[in-house]
């Protein structure tokens, strides 16, 4: 992920690179429970970006072949997770883990093996998500000072935050609640009503039984919600959100039965390597937007360029290899 150093050590970084790779390792080690530098942890994990990728860049109707090639890719990893039950590599953290909560529950190996790519696909979005808060930590320094000192408060010395820690960060909840306001993972949702009428206002109702497109990022910039300043990214919006937020209008990870099940790891991983990258170094960007490509599901459209600093008197991180930002040790 590194473009180039600097003096003082910075180092340029694709924010977007180093954080899908940083997620898909962090997922191998606690989901998983594999040493995520071993061969096959190595060639599983080049397979899973691999097919994240054409599954969500490549595949359309005007190239139907790449449906051949995306059923290649699957087949690739359902192999390599064979081998990583086979082998016993999930039981190499000695932790409890999912691959080994799936078998011990009796899961056909194949659907295991489904699994895995599955939850990799599901958790990319942390990836997205960490990647877009380094480019608006960059563009906020007020809240990035914020930020820190409400670490170092809470923290008191202690290498990383715990769940427990997270009501005593309301800043930092802010800052993440803003990023998923603003930076959706994606642009909208389908769904299906009940068996009854609904009233959605208006004047509107729609039958039992409609197929409806939920727009997250048009919810999410509605100016009749938020404001006139609705495209403005302000984390102070989020603080007391609870009060100050309409009813409806700010749906990240939905609600309902058919809400995301991983929101509470979500936010404690953001925080966990939030903590490190602000406490490690300072970021900044030349960037004015995040570039998107056009996608249902939102995806940066090439580098998300930062550049990356060690903070003084960190002389752990003075070297371009620093730009890597291995965390996976704090779990």
């Amino acid at each position: 992920g590194a473009t180039g150093a600097g003096a003082g050590g910075s180092v340029r970084v694709d924010a977007a690179a180093v954080f899908k790779e940083l997620a898909c390792r962090n997922l191998m080690r606690w989901a998983f429970g594999m040493d995520p530098d071993t061969d096959v942890a190595t060639r599983l994990r080049r397979q899973l970006l691999a097919y994240l990728h054409t599954a969500w860049m490549e595949v359309d109707a005007a190239h139907p072949w790449k449906l051949l090639q995306l059923k290649r890719q699957a087949d690739d990893i359902r192999r390599l997770v064979k081998r990583v039950v086979a082998d016993g590599l999930y039981k190499h953290s000695g932790r409890d883990n999912f691959v080994a909560a799936m078998l011990a529950a009796g899961m056909p190996a194949g659907e295991v093996e489904g699994e895995v790519n599955q939850m990799h696909v599901a958790h990319k979005a942390i990836g997205f998500t960490l990647a877009v808060s380094a480019f608006r930590a960059a563009r906020n320094p007020k809240w990035v000072a914020k930020m820190r000192g409400e670490f170092a408060a809470a923290l008191r010395g202690r290498a990383h935050p715990e769940r427990a820690d997270l009501p005593r960060l309301p800043t930092a909840m802010a800052f993440f609640d803003e990023v998923l306001r603003c930076h959706v993972v994606s642009q909208g949702v389908a769904r299906k009503t009940g068996d009854a009428p609904l009233d959605v206002g208006g004047g509107v109702v729609l039958p039992p039984g409609s197929e409806v497109l939920v727009l997250l990022h048009a919810l999410h910039h509605d100016p009749r919600l938020w404001g006139d300043d609705a495209e403005r990214f302000d984390p102070a919006r989020m603080l007391h959100k609870e009060e100050r937020v309409p009813a409806g209008a700010y749906l990240p990870f939905l609600e309902g039965t058919r809400h995301c099940r991983g929101m509470h790891l979500a936010r404690l991983e953001w925080t966990v390597v939030m903590h490190a990258l602000l406490s490690r170094f300072d970021v900044a960007t030349d960037l004015t937007r995040v570039p998107l490509t056009e996608n249902m599901f939102t995806h940066i459209d090439g580098a998300l360029e930062v550049t990356l600093t060690p903070r003084s008197g960190d002389a752990a991180t003075r070297s371009a290899r620093s730009c890597r930002i291995d965390l996976t040790t704090s779990q």
